[in-house]
């Protein structure tokens, strides 16, 4: 069997704040394993809904399926206050 992996990752703009997502391919298996890096945004500064339409783009890039991994860089507002939005 051959192990062919393919990635997508992507900077998604929201404004004051960082989300970062990945997804990884495994063309073999037919499986992917999905990763967010950091989910927040500055609330003074940035609409929520930059970050809810961000959200709901890469959910349906990764069919609805739960988030393999969140990785918190830190835990200041602008890094994880949109943890629990769906």
């Amino acid at each position: 069997m051959q192990n062919i992996i393919e990635t997508k990752f992507e900077f998604r703009p929201i404004g004051q704040g960082l989300f970062f997502t990945g997804i990884f391919y495994h063309l073999s298996l037919e499986t992917k394993f999905s990763l967010v890096y950091d989910c927040g945004y500055d609330n003074k500064s940035t609409p929520g809904n930059y970050i809810d339409q961000e959200i709901v783009d890469f959910h349906q890039e990764i069919g609805d399926a739960k988030i393999d991994m969140l990785v918190i860089s830190h835990f200041h507002n602008d890094h994880i206050n949109c943890i629990f939005r769906r």
